[in-house]
């Protein structure tokens, strides 16, 4: 938790100098997230005057957004810890009750009413990447035959109990989704209406089984507060929350970041070194071995190496821009596979070999006059046992520069097929990226650089 410095000495300093029922007035208007960044800097009497403050509702809240609740409710009784969790969105009561020991969680679990342990158990019987781990039972259904009177007072009756109010989601009398009604037309709707009149039945669902990943754009394409949730039976079971698919998309973000920086999955800052080095360790594995690989084919090179020494000064130069350019297109190419509208991809491939070409020339040509201007200016010795010379020099420069088109080219083109190819394969494209593609492109422009220098040797 990110602490706002001022916010939490103010809270502090209000639980440390009034009474109960003045922490309680004056903390009820203050947000849930700034009293949870609080809690570290209390010490536990001051928290346990906080629990006796507030209402179990609000402190169910507030332990929502606690990263280590464990911590907390280790002070607290089970039958208050069981309160707690009941109250919470069962999304959060999964999280939070997945972070407890088993014999913890299992006592609680004991302790709270049966309609919010079925609630819960029924949403940890999903896997965590799909969507039915992350719905809320947070809603309001109405039947398909009800009328619009009806259907206003049971809005009326159950709206002091959930959140999401605006949108009333319609039912067949086998539970199947029918359509939604949002609040504003019901209201607006007169008595003797027709409900049908008012009814959307053209509208977004996800599946249980969904996985997050696969949708999570679907979603935000929607930019809709909650959409409906049906198991495999088209059973209407819940509804996904814009700030669930927040936490999933910053989750997701996260796990490409890391898969991006070589980790076999996603690390924190806080972690011990040892969780840190098993999670680092598998990639630097393998790409140590492919960096043995690549050493290996330049010692292939040797006699090419000895004659043409000058070509050792300039191979980082290569290096680099390669892997430049190919982490750029795989940047481009994973964005693009993300797209809920997929592009033409042999499009794609046509017009990512044109721009290969373009950029390719334009830095080689720059490299050509840089490089000639610098063999020129310092005289290098370019060919072992040829003195230095104008005409040596643009060729030396003129190989080089060539290289770098030819590994330009290939290297943007490898950007995409790479994580296209992983795409299509099921595999995960960001997987297939960051230190993995900067390493076979150095491979590949080894190959390019000492080889076409091979070739063209008999020019020389």
């Amino acid at each position: 938790i990110n602490m706002n410095t001022n916010t939490t000495l103010k809270i502090k300093h209000i639980i440390q100098k009034n009474s109960q029922a003045k922490i309680k007035n004056l903390l009820d208007k203050c947000h849930d997230y700034d009293i949870a960044t609080t809690f570290e800097i209390l010490s536990e009497d001051e928290r346990q005057k906080l629990y006796k403050s507030l209402s179990a509702q609000k402190l169910s809240d507030i332990f929502a957004y606690l990263e280590e609740p464990k911590t907390y409710f280790d002070e607290l009784d089970e039958e208050k810890t069981a309160e707690i969790i009941s109250l919470m969105d069962t999304v959060d009561a999964v999280d939070v009750l997945k972070k407890l020991d088993e014999d913890d969680r299992e006592n609680i679990l004991e302790l709270i009413d049966d309609e919010s342990a079925e609630e819960i158990d029924t949403i940890s019987q999903y896997e965590e990447e799909t969507i039915g781990s992350i719905i809320s039972t947070n809603y309001i259904t109405i039947n398909r035959n009800d009328t619009i009177r009806a259907a206003m007072k049971k809005m009326v009756a159950e709206a002091a109990e959930n959140d999401n109010i605006f949108i009333l989601y319609v039912l067949n009398d086998d539970g199947t989704l029918y359509g939604a009604v949002d609040l504003k037309d019901l209201i607006i709707a007169r008595a003797d209406s027709n409900l049908e009149d008012i009814i959307k039945t053209n509208y977004p669902i996800l599946h249980v089984n969904d996985l997050i990943e696969d949708k999570i754009y679907k979603i935000v394409e929607y930019d809709l507060d909650i959409i409906p949730v049906l198991d495999e039976n088209e059973i209407f079971v819940g509804v996904l929350e814009s700030d669930n698919v927040l936490d999933a998309y910053q989750e997701e973000l996260h796990e490409d970041y890391a898969k991006f920086a070589g980790l076999t999955e996603e690390t924190d800052i806080e972690e011990s070194i040892w969780s840190t080095i098993k999670k680092r360790v598998p990639w630097l594995i393998f790409l140590l071995f492919l960096g043995f690989f690549v050493s290996f084919l330049i010692s292939g090179f040797e006699d090419i190496i000895i004659t043409i020494p000058v070509l050792v000064f300039f191979q980082s130069m290569l290096l680099d821009m390669s892997g430049n350019v190919g982490t750029q297109s795989l940047a481009v190419t994973i964005i693009g596979l993300n797209e809920p509208q997929q592009p033409k991809w042999k499009k794609v491939l046509g017009k990512s070999f044109l721009t290969g070409v373009l950029l390719g020339l334009l830095v080689a040509v720059i490299s050509f006059i840089s490089i000639f201007a610098f063999i020129a200016i310092t005289k290098t010795t370019m060919v072992t046992g040829q003195p230095f010379s104008y005409p040596l020099a643009l060729k030396v420069s003129g190989i080089i520069a060539f290289s770098m088109l030819v590994a330009i080219i290939i290297a943007n083109l490898t950007g995409i097929l790479i994580p296209l190819t992983s795409s299509k394969l099921k595999i995960d494209p960001a997987v297939a990226s960051g230190p993995l593609i900067t390493t076979l492109n150095d491979l590949i422009t080894v190959l390019i650089y000492y080889g076409l220098a091979t070739l063209l040797l008999s020019v020389l």
